[in-house]
């Protein structure tokens, strides 16, 4: 009875042992973490401030931009941040979870953010300066025909 009790404590021991293992060889994802503001209360608090966050050659060249996320977080993303069509904001880093596509809200000020989602290592590595130029034709088209209409309301009434 002794020797059956034994065995089974091995063997319990030994399942044990190999779950660990296999839990140690688990890869973790490891992402690009950074973030650069040109909000201009974060440029005067001296806080978000990372200019190498938007060129993806400097920032691939620095290891201190980069983090090992946890196991739960699956994703690495890159978040975008425009105010009628100019760059306000840019953030690299690992989500457990990632709708990709972009949100704008807003009247007359339209504060639009871009969301892009990977799940390789170090993929989020979108080039940032695209964001310092203006919105797309079709986009300015929606603003003009927005501030046309406006004025036109305007000088008539």
């Amino acid at each position: 009875m002794a020797i059956l009790l034994l065995l089974a404590i091995l063997l319990r021991f030994q399942e044990t042992f190999q779950d660990d293992s296999i839990e140690d060889t688990v890869e973790l994802l490891q992402c690009n973490f950074c973030v650069h503001s040109r909000k201009k209360k974060d440029v005067t608090d001296g806080v978000k401030q990372e200019p190498d966050c938007m060129n993806h050659l400097k920032f691939l060249s620095r290891p201190d931009l980069r983090r090992t996320c946890t196991q739960s977080e699956k994703f690495c993303v890159s978040v975008v941040t425009n105010l009628n069509g100019f760059f306000i904001e840019v953030e690299r880093d690992c989500a457990e979870d990632c709708e990709e596509g972009c949100d704008q809200h807003g009247y007359g000020l339209f504060h639009t953010e871009c969301t892009r989602c990977c799940k390789e290592p170090l993929c989020n590595e979108f080039d940032g300066r695209q964001y310092y130029e203006p919105l797309s034709a079709s986009q300015l088209k929606f603003y003009y025909v927005f501030y046309c209409n406006f004025l036109l309301l305007f000088l008539f009434s």
